[in-house]
């Protein structure tokens, strides 16, 4: 009687197990990573030429980027309060350097030293889209012979469209 009564319960307490309600959900989320990448052609050298303008375009070669992010191109260094550029005579080793001074410009607007952003783009930008034109304006100055030098240094970053998030 007493190995009836104990099959009996180890047979409910089996079933107890099997038997029981099963929670799965009904979809399973699949995904895929793929890097953002992206490259942005900036001249290395420009000569500025006497009388006028001389413009510098700067365009991305391409690029694939995630729709939540974009790319934020800055001057980062070589540019004055006042959105000029500062060339100085190479060769001169007199204490009194001859430099010359031009304005430099996005489309005629000055750069600002607190907000240097000269362009932006995303996804939905073309492969071969100009980022930023630049114009730099004839220098200006007491022009003894030589070569004036100057360099602009330019930073990208990745950014996200989000407020907050970077």
């Amino acid at each position: 009687m007493k190995k009836t009564l104990l099959t009996g319960f180890i047979a409910i307490g089996i079933l107890g197990l099997f038997g029981g309600k099963v929670q799965a959900d009904d979809q399973t989320k699949l995904s895929y990573q793929v890097d953002s990448e992206y490259l942005i052609s900036i001249p290395a050298t420009v000569e500025l030429d006497a009388g006028t303008t001389t413009y510098i375009d700067i365009k991305t070669i391409s690029h694939n980027i995630d729709p939540d992010r974009y790319v934020s191109l800055s001057i980062k260094d070589g540019l004055t309060a006042d959105s000029e550029i500062t060339l100085k005579r190479d060769g001169d080793t007199t204490t009194n350097i001859s430099t010359l001074k031009s304005t430099i410009t996005k489309s005629g607007a000055p750069i600002l030293i607190n907000n240097p952003e000269i362009g932006t783009f995303d996804y939905k930008s073309g492969q071969t889209d100009s980022v930023a034109t630049l114009f730099v304006g004839d220098p200006e100055g007491d022009k003894r012979a030589g070569t004036y030098l100057t360099t602009l240094t330019f930073t990208s970053e990745y950014k996200s469209k989000m407020l907050g998030e970077d």
